[in-house]
């Protein structure tokens, strides 16, 4: 366990690889592959653009889980990418739907292999080692071909961990000398090789559930969370649609999968599939789980009845004959840094780093920052300054005009651009880009005072139209004092106005009425907060998310969880 928790370290440090064994590739080609993909899958694949990705889900028509993927779009193709044992199941079930329409289906598992580079550090390398001439154009795409030693390779953002990661497909023709140079590449970043062991870990810390393990056709695709990013509820039929639909407007799924954290001292694993009971009654049942070395506690996925999947809820679970007071936990069990928050850290070190006379390690940071975040105008001006004091002015400049393209309001860019051509001896274009500084200073000046205006006018416009809905509903609640409707409607809108006072008495007659309408209790919560009755707020977010946690109302959840933890 010592080793995978250094792996683990060095995973969320900086980053690691692995080559893939379990990866396979489904390419289908033809006119009609997006329609036939389209009436077949849950998710919206006729909207997905080329170069872009989802998470997409085969039902029976009884809405159970026939398999779970990604698909890639390309120009005039789709790759699917699964794990090897479903692609069998996702090749029959298309074709079984497969008439006369212009689709090709070609298996090629046997074609290439998968590597991957997942952690913080995993965009800097793709950025660097397989992007092309522009690197921010794709890092913004989750596929594309690029090439390694002249050999063309395919580009996949895909993350197996809670962190950035992306697979890259080598053609089993290739020859040896190019995962040479991969691993060349990944050895130049120091990343840390990563066993199949570390990789699970991993998974399981992000709350990713594998097909097979964790769920399987046994289940609902609305019990395992998935209907959250692989279900489009505005596409139209599929196979299982109208099941979907039903559960998601009359009921609330009758199990859902949690995470649970074990106290310290627990087993570090259990059987999957131990059966979890309180009081001798079965409430749930253990799937994946493993000790976490990242969070210093054994954590599993599991499924538990609606009753007892609130997150943050305290149960005391009986398992394989012993009782462990566990948490429920709202997945993933941890979160990393965003990319931005992540090329600040960078942008910070570099600025230590400079002012430590550490000027090349202070540069390699600034440039890996913009690799994370493209749009990090400070990274940018650091980078040009820097670069400017080593008389790299030709670098510094060019870095300028970028950040002039990305942001036109940009006075620093023009103004960096005055000095850098002025110490090239560039005088009439060091006087160009300070008159351009200039112009956009009094732009900006104008354009604010425009923007104040614009905005009361907006402001008045809301004002008139929430006053005309706050009519509608008043005129609804004196035929009926109930109505749920115009009850939530009306304390919802005194809120967006930031009249919190009225907003509470019809925010809890909608409660009263309903006490499952989940998104009355984020309206009152927020109301609570803002007039700070900070106990009142706590207790209506908490009563919230246990509803919302039974009845599966993710979007409601997830905001209530992220205020509580504020709070």
């Amino acid at each position: 366990m010592s080793d995978i928790s250094q792996q683990l370290a060095a995973l969320h440090g900086k980053g690691g690889f692995a080559r893939l064994d379990d990866l396979a590739v489904i390419e289908i080609r033809g006119r009609d592959a997006a329609q036939l993909l389209q009436a077949r899958t849950t998710n919206d694949v006729v909207a997905l653009q080329p170069g872009h990705s989802l998470i997409n889900c085969l039902l029976d028509r009884t809405a159970h889980l026939q398999a779970v993927f990604a698909l890639y779009r390309f120009s005039d193709y789709f790759w699917i990418v699964t794990e090897r044992q479903q692609v069998s199941t996702i090749i029959e079930q298309i074709e079984a739907y497969h008439f006369r329409e212009d689709v090709t289906l070609i298996d090629r598992i046997a074609d290439g292999d998968f590597w991957t580079v997942q952690g913080p550090q995993a965009p800097v390398f793709v950025g660097r080692s397989l992007a092309d001439e522009n690197p921010a154009r794709s890092l913004a795409l989750d596929a594309f071909v690029s090439s390694v030693d002249g050999q063309a390779v395919t580009v996949l953002k895909r993350s197996l961990t809670s962190e950035d990661g992306y697979l890259i497909w080598v053609p089993s023709a290739a020859p040896p000398h190019v995962t040479e140079s991969l691993n060349q590449h990944f050895q130049s970043l120091q990343l840390q090789a990563l066993s199949d062991q570390a990789l699970e870990v991993a998974r399981l810390e992000a709350g990713l559930p594998k097909y097979g393990l964790d769920i399987s056709l046994d289940d609902l695709v609305t019990d395992t969370g998935l209907e959250q990013v692989a279900v489009s509820y505005d596409k139209g039929c599929y196979v299982g649609q109208e099941v979907v639909a039903r559960i998601k407007t009359y009921s609330a799924p009758r199990k859902g999968l949690v995470g649970i954290r074990f106290p310290e001292g627990s087993p570090r694993s259990f059987p999957v599939g131990t059966k979890c009971l309180i009081a001798g009654h079965v409430v749930g049942e253990l799937k994946s789980n493993t000790f976490s070395p990242t969070l210093g506690c054994t954590i599993a996925l599991a499924f538990l009845t609606r009753e007892h999947r609130e997150p943050g809820q305290k149960l005391s679970l009986e398992i394989a004959g012993q009782t462990y007071e566990v948490a429920v936990v709202l997945l993933p069990f941890y979160t990393p840094p965003s990319r931005g928050e992540r090329a600040r850290q960078l942008y910070e070190q570099a600025l230590a780093d400079f002012a430590a006379d550490r000027e090349s390690a202070a540069i390699e940071q600034l440039r890996a920052a913009l690799l994370l975040d493209p749009c990090c105008a400070d990274a940018y001006e650091a980078l040009g300054v820097i670069l400017s004091k080593i008389d790299e002015l030709d670098e510094a400049i060019e870095l300028m005009q970028k950040l002039a393209q990305l942001d036109e309001d940009s006075v620093m860019a023009h103004t960096n651009l005055s000095v850098f051509y002025m110490q090239k001896g560039d005088k009439e274009r060091a006087e160009e880009e300070k008159a351009q500084a200039m112009s956009i200073q009094m732009r900006k000046i104008a354009q604010e005072a425009v923007r104040e205006q614009k905005q009361q006018e907006d402001d008045q416009r809301r004002r008139a139209e929430a006053e005309e809905r706050m009519r509608m509903f008043r005129a609804v609640l004196e035929i009926d004092a109930d109505d749920l409707l115009a009850n939530y409607g009306l304390g919802s809108v005194h809120v967006d106005l930031g009249e919190y006072e009225q907003a509470i008495p019809f925010l809890q007659k909608a409660i009263e009425v309903k006490p499952t309408h989940t998104v009355a209790y984020l309206a009152l919560g927020r109301a609570f907060e803002a007039l700070e009755k900070l106990p009142e707020a706590f207790e209506t977010y908490k009563e919230g998310i246990s509803i919302a946690a039974k009845r599966g109302d993710m979007m409601p959840l997830k905001e209530m969880q992220s205020r509580l933890a504020q709070l």
